[in-house]
């Protein structure tokens, strides 16, 4: 195909945004779609190499499937091969664990499928993850695989059938994305609606349907088209600068940048149009290392948030944003174009170092999954502080909740206390279970994902990508039911701000206003480290004097709800577990971390918090003569 200037200049105006965007820049709030854009590009570059060199009787798979190798894996190689000593130095072990998983999966094309899998409530921080982003690649890697088969199979039935084959195969893709967002919502279903290749080919099919279009025309031109072209223009940019992450994506909004970069790509070259834009030499410079920006930008900012914490300056991320430009250019320059020349690196040259490379790394990956990520590299007294994964630790808060009250039904022989809320909720179950509180009652729960919160019938507040799913999952006429008639309702959720503030309404709605054994527990949100990785400076000695002191944000959605609620019905944690001058402890009188990730509780965390809760609280009325006194951590003094 003949070079366009104008493609590499839409590269950059795809990898830009994704780079400002994964640095926090919230102007850029939609600069993710910079990947549909690429999806797009992709697929109208490799069909209509395709197109073309089987139209000359010179298309080989071989020779195909090579210069894909040229074009992606040496500067692959390279950014994994230069993350691997920072993993080392800076990843604790559970977090070098799945970075090794990770590698593995990206060596094998699947790393889409990974981090679907990966995409858990409590897996570990999306932005702490380097290879995140080669989920895209692997979406391409996949669709290469594909597409020359389909388009070399359809064509023995002429251009009308590849024609129909791909228009169909698009459309389908199309629907089943529409499916998940509107018919069939659900957490994982949209993780595997963003991340898998069935609900994200029709994007690349759209460049693939116009290569063909192409094929045997020559593209528009002329006022309408020079018109055509800067109205895509505008689509992308206006979707980089309107959209959000709380919009369903992808869904019928991923049209904005889909149908803008076709109409690009289709009117580019017209006279006077938006070439004149994307030909600026600032731009192709930027796009013809695209590629190598896009593979730096994630492990630049994963690294410097390991390193710095997740709340790394504006001015801080800016620079890396900077760097990674300066490393894509390097990359471009010592790793992409040798490669790419075939004079320089041969054939059998580059599958034998392809082929070793990805052996290496995949057995890399493997090694560092199978040690546990290197938990040796730690002090004993550390180790199961990092070696846990947050998966695991996911794993007991809401193992027992789930197996043993989730919702089970009412019982008629002895009173019933009901929960009501998302995983914090669980964490109550789990604090009445380690402490042995509430004895004598029957306890089953009713579960509200976060993104829901107490909405019953006002789902306005509620981020367009969850809205569809939480009217689904509103609670039915029987379970309000249920939970009038239960003895003790405990509401436990790590409350936003819109839902504290509509709390009563909330609690009208669900017939509970008047409920004499209501009670609402405030967010824990602020009494813990966010991390284990805040508390590795210290020695043995210091654990029990480190404490923490909660945000005033953290107490303000707590204060919201104080003010709302009767004083005899609102449970604040943030008073009951810190101390009067406002800190909260971290660690157990045994050394034992609280909690993991700054919210959510460890076995110990649910002794030590559940005590207070049943002992110090209006909840003490209800069968807490169970509870293990020692369990108390006082939190005013240093045990």
């Amino acid at each position: 195909m003949r070079y366009r200037p104008d493609i590499d200049g839409l590269r950059s105006v795809a990898v830009l945004p994704v780079i400002l965007f994964h640095a926090g820049f919230s102007t850029f709030s939609g600069g993710f779609v910079g990947v549909d854009v690429f999806f797009v590009i992709s697929g109208y570059l490799i069909t209509g190499i395709v197109l073309a060199e089987n139209a000359e009787g010179r298309f080989s798979f071989a020779r195909f499937y090579e210069r894909r190798a040229r074009r992606i894996l040496p500067a692959l190689f390279f950014v994994i091969l230069c993350c691997l000593p920072l993993g080392w130095a800076w990843m604790m072990p559970f977090e070098l664990a799945e970075f090794g998983r990770s590698i593995a999966a990206t060596m094998l094309f699947v790393s889409n499928v990974f981090f679907w899998t990966e995409s858990d409530y409590f897996a570990t921080s999306s932005e702490l993850k380097p290879l995140l982003h080669t989920w895209s690649l692997a979406v391409e890697e996949q669709y290469y695989f594909i597409l020359p088969c389909v388009v070399l199979l359809a064509l023995r039935g002429g251009m009308r059938m590849l024609w129909a084959v791909l228009a169909g195969c698009a459309a389908a893709s199309f629907a089943l994305m529409l499916a998940v967002v509107f018919v069939f919502p659900c957490g994982s279903c949209a993780g595997a609606n963003f991340y898998l290749l069935p609900s994200r080919a029709w994007e690349l099919l759209a460049g693939s349907l116009l290569a063909v279009f192409l094929l045997r025309r020559e593209p528009p031109v002329g006022p309408v088209a020079a018109m055509g072209g800067i109205v895509g223009l505008a689509m992308i940019v206006g979707s980089i600068l309107l959209l959000d992450d709380t919009v369903a994506f992808p869904s019928h909004w991923t049209l904005m940048p889909v149908v803008g970069t076709v109409l690009v790509l289709l009117c580019g070259t017209a006279p006077g149009g938006v070439g004149r834009i994307l030909e600026w030499r600032p731009l192709v410079g930027i796009g013809l290392v695209s590629y190598s920006a896009y593979l730096w930008h994630q492990p630049v900012f994963a690294f410097a948030r390991l390193r710095l914490g997740e709340d790394v300056d504006p001015a801080v991320m800016g620079a890396l944003a900077v760097m990674s430009l300066l490393l894509a250019w390097g990359t471009w320059r010592f790793v992409e174009r040798p490669f790419r020349d075939r004079e320089r690196i041969g054939t059998g040259v580059l599958f034998g170092g392809v082929a070793t490379a990805s052996v290496a790394f995949l057995a890399a990956g493997i090694a560092l999954d199978a040690r546990g990520g290197m938990p040796e590299r730690y002090p004993a007294f550390q180790r199961d502080w990092v070696s846990v994964t947050p998966m695991e630790r996911g794993e007991y808060v809401r193992a027992g909740y789930e197996r043993n009250a989730l919702d089970v039904p009412l019982v008629t022989d002895r009173p019933n206390v009901v929960l009501l809320g998302d995983s914090f909720s669980q964490d109550l179950y789990n604090m009445i279970v380690e402490t042995g509180a509430f004895d004598g009652y029957a306890v089953s729960a009713l579960y509200r994902p976060v993104q829901c919160q107490l909405a019953v019938d006002d789902f306005g507040a509620i981020p367009d990508s969850w809205r569809a799913a939480c009217r689904q999952a509103a609670l039915n006429m029987e379970e309000r039911a249920r939970l009038r008639e239960a003895d003790v309702v405990l509401v436990a959720l790590a409350w936003k701000p819109w839902s504290a503030g509509r709390v009563r309404q909330s609690l009208a709605a669900l017939g509970l206003e008047d409920h004499a054994g209501l009670y609402v527990v405030g967010s824990k949100y602020g009494l813990f480290s966010r991390s284990p990785r805040d508390v590795l400076h210290l020695d043995p000695s210091d654990l029990q004097a480190e404490r923490v002191m909660p945000s005033a944000k953290e107490r303000a959605v707590n204060a919201t709800l104080r003010a709302l609620l009767p004083q005899d019905q609102f449970i604040d944690l943030h008073e009951l577990f810190c101390g009067d001058d406002g800190t909260c402890p971290v660690f157990g009188s045994g050394g034992e971390l609280l909690s993991y990730d700054g919210g959510h509780l460890t076995r110990e965390g649910a002794g030590v918090l559940g005590a207070r809760l049943f002992l110090e609280t209006p909840l003490r009325a209800y069968g807490t003569g169970a509870v293990n006194t020692a369990l108390i951590l006082h939190p005013g003094a240093v045990e």
